[in-house]
């Protein structure tokens, strides 16, 4: 088992590492706070990481460029090591000979700090950033990388309180303000090329859930993860017409160059007669994109710095563009959702900090707004208590 928790504390990820110990699995747990501060405070992370049997693995590296987010950094670290790992056994099984994976991340990290690179992005931050201004929406057109663009627009949900992704049967909800779509497959065909294997999600009964001593809240709305249930996020060619609603909005073709100009989906995106407002495209690792992003990217058996070259790119860019349109305070990500205990506490912390107020006084502001943000309806956008609570002070 390879256990990978940003903050080194998340329960579930633990639970699995105590699971695997007990029917005598190998354990590696990798995290990215210091150890030595996880088991002084947290008895769960203690056990773990005190435990003979886990081969740990602190990839720690200080504090975060937006505090309270660890898509960035944590993030590409974890995924350096671990897909560098990964491809270094496939390397040795196959015969090819080995990659110093720190010096083509070194690499790969100054080709996105050139000029070219860095206006590059600003062009597409400045882009999107007009887009959502207006009201409009984005989405992204992708093939072999739709699932690294999955991920960074699915971050940006909790991370700066923006419309979380909707069912392809909910027209209540407001649509997400950015959305990736595969042009050339339906939906089920892209989960299965993008995973190599169909889907497999947990498909849980009510008898189940009784079986597992849930409470009555969750009996009553038990959560909706059955395959079909993530089958309805139409990620493939079906309802291209539900992202150019508003008359401002933008689609992005997304290409690296170790795929070279993929003609189906080029083809495809063309051919789409969606009603955007406008068209653009991105290409890393070449020069025939309205933004391009120079780098060197070579095939490997798992394509690692592509993808790493994909996460950074994006993360960059819609960090900086939430940064742009003002949903972030030096560097204090100040539009959280404050949705779980983490959360709030996070919330009660950031209103403290920012208005200079005590722990307490906080903590009773921020359980106010949040019931008053429950009374909203439910297809409206949700304003973030943090900002409420600091709008009404100034």
């Amino acid at each position: 088992l390879v256990a990978i928790t940003e903050g080194g504390e998340t329960s579930s990820v633990l639970g699995t590492v105590f699971e695997a110990l007990a029917i005598g699995a190998g354990v590696f747990l990798m995290f990215n706070n210091p150890a030595a501060l996880l088991v002084e405070h947290l008895e769960r992370s203690r056990q773990a990481i005190c435990d003979s049997r886990v081969t740990v693995l602190d990839l720690s590296c200080g504090p975060m460029a937006l505090a309270g987010s660890t898509r960035m950094q944590a993030t590409t670290s974890e995924q350096l090591v671990a897909s560098g790992a990964l491809e270094t056994i496939i390397r040795r099984l196959l015969g090819l000979p080995s990659v110093d994976y720190a010096e083509n991340f070194a690499e790969l990290l100054e080709a996105l700090e050139t000029t070219d690179a860095r206006q590059s992005i600003a062009g597409q931050i400045d882009f999107e950033a007009q887009i959502y201004r207006r009201h409009g929406l984005v989405t992204y057109f992708a093939a072999d990388y739709l699932l690294d663009i999955f991920t960074d627009t699915t971050e940006r949900s909790p991370t700066f309180m923006l419309p979380p992704f909707r069912k392809s049967d909910d027209v209540a909800s407001p649509r997400p303000w950015a959305f990736v779509k595969n042009p050339c497959l339906a939906t089920s065909e892209v989960w299965r090329c993008g995973l190599n294997r169909s889907l497999r999600c947990l498909e849980w009964t009510l008898e189940d859930y009784r079986q597992m001593e849930a409470s009555e809240a969750l009996l009553a709305n038990p959560p909706a993860i059955s395959a079909n249930d993530l089958l309805k996020f139409p990620v493939g060619k079906e309802m291209p017409d539900d992202r150019a609603v508003t008359g401002n909005d933008a689609a992005i073709l997304v290409t690296l160059s170790t795929g070279g100009r993929n003609p189906i989906l080029t083809t495809a995106f063309h051919a789409l007669q969606t009603p955007f407002a406008c068209r653009r495209s991105l290409c890393v690792g070449g020069a025939d994109g309205d933004w391009s992003i120079p780098c060197r990217l070579e095939h490997s058996p798992l394509e690692v710095m592509s993808h790493l070259a994909i996460k950074l790119v994006f993360n960059t860019v819609s960090t900086g563009t939430m940064v742009v349109m003002g949903r972030v305070q030096g560097n204090w990500m100040s539009w959280v959702d404050a949705s779980n205990k983490k959360l709030i506490d996070r919330s009660i912390r950031l209103v403290s900090e920012l208005a200079g107020l005590g722990y307490e006084e906080s903590c009773r502001l921020v359980f106010a707004a949040l019931e008053e943000i429950a009374e909203l309806s439910s297809g409206s956008e949700r304003p973030s208590p943090v900002q409420l609570i600091l709008r009404r002070l100034k």
